[in-house]
């Protein structure tokens, strides 16, 4: 389990079965792993997770901060303190960093231990050189701007839930990378819960309590006359109620003949014979729907959804620039 759970937002929405939990893990493990002569040499008991990009001498580090996840969430962040930040050679002016967030595969992410990791036997390395190995998935990246210590970064991006949420074995390992373009002799670090002033790595999630993740993506713009919609379902749903329509307000209330029926599966198909608009959809026309998560054996349920959208583009010209 984590060292700290903090659960941050508890609160009922009115008019909604809707119930919105955002909870806070601090890492249960974090180091970083330098190069060269350096490659049998264990960090797990600094204060800092330092990175550094030097196309894989001495110089290199790169970071490795393991959290414990449970569950399917809609949203996620890596938040990181920033403990080091100047030129080097004795300078202290802040500078600007690119830094690469990658996830370990699940198989590997156990592997490790804090205080024995080194850049010789870290999983996900590449000890030639300042990249990962193909175990290893580019997640996305994030600036740290020229800012004093003790600020906090954060990193967001749909690939980092996707990643949390196709893990088994709860826990999950996050790999940081800076990227070259700055001087080697730049120094930047983030806290690590070893650190005595900052706080530790935290990874904070927002459990799911609707359906989420819709495709195609809210507001997206289609140019076929069919469409296959589907969703991530929450942990909770044993069925989904399907509302789609051409009229906001009626989607959003269930009226009319929005209600498509319950399903299983998270997935609807749109403008076949035998699905919802049988005669394909109309261009110029903007589509509405909305997932409602079901569970009978549950009295919050059913669960009511976002009301997305798509458009389908005008026979004429449009969108004039």
């Amino acid at each position: 389990m984590c060292r700290r759970l903090i659960c941050l937002v508890s609160f009922v929405v009115t008019g909604l079965s809707l119930i919105s939990s955002a909870q806070a893990g601090e890492a249960t493990a974090d180091t970083f792993v330098r190069g060269a002569e350096n490659g049998d040499t264990n960090y797990g008991s600094n204060s800092n997770v330092t990175i550094k990009n030097a196309n894989g001498n001495s110089y290199d580090r790169k970071g490795y901060i393991r959290f414990d996840v449970s569950g399917t969430i809609m949203d996620a962040s890596l938040d990181l303190t920033v403990s080091t930040n100047n030129e080097g050679g004795g300078g202290t002016t802040p500078q600007t960093f690119t830094v690469e967030v990658y996830g370990l595969a699940e198989s590997l992410d156990h592997t490790w231990i804090e205080n024995d990791i080194a850049w010789n036997n870290a999983p996900g390395n590449d000890t030639s050189s300042s990249n990962f190995t193909e175990e290893a998935t580019l997640l996305g990246s994030f600036i740290v701007e020229p800012i004093p210590v003790g600020n906090v970064v954060s990193f967001r991006d749909p690939n980092l839930v996707d990643f949390i949420n196709s893990d088994t074995d709860n826990q999950i390992t996050l790999l940081l990378r800076r990227t070259a373009g700055t001087s080697s002799s730049h120094n930047v670090a983030f806290a690590a819960k070893e650190h005595t002033s900052y706080s530790a790595p935290t990874l904070n999630t927002i459990a799911a309590t609707r359906a989420f993740g819709p495709d195609p993506a809210d507001g997206a713009l289609l140019n076929a006359t069919w469409a296959s919609l589907s969703w991530r379902a929450m942990d909770s749903a044993v069925s989904h109620d399907v509302y789609i329509g051409d009229n906001f307000d009626d989607v959003k209330n269930g009226t009319g003949d929005t209600f498509v029926g319950n399903q299983v599966e998270t997935t609807q198909f749109i403008g076949f014979s035998g699905y919802p608009y049988p005669d394909g959809l109309v261009p110029g026309t903007t589509y509405y729907w909305r997932i409602d998560e079901a569970n009978e054996a549950n009295p919050n349920s059913p669960w009511e959804g976002e009301v997305w959208s798509f458009s389908m583009p005008p026979n004429t010209a449009y969108s004039p620039i």
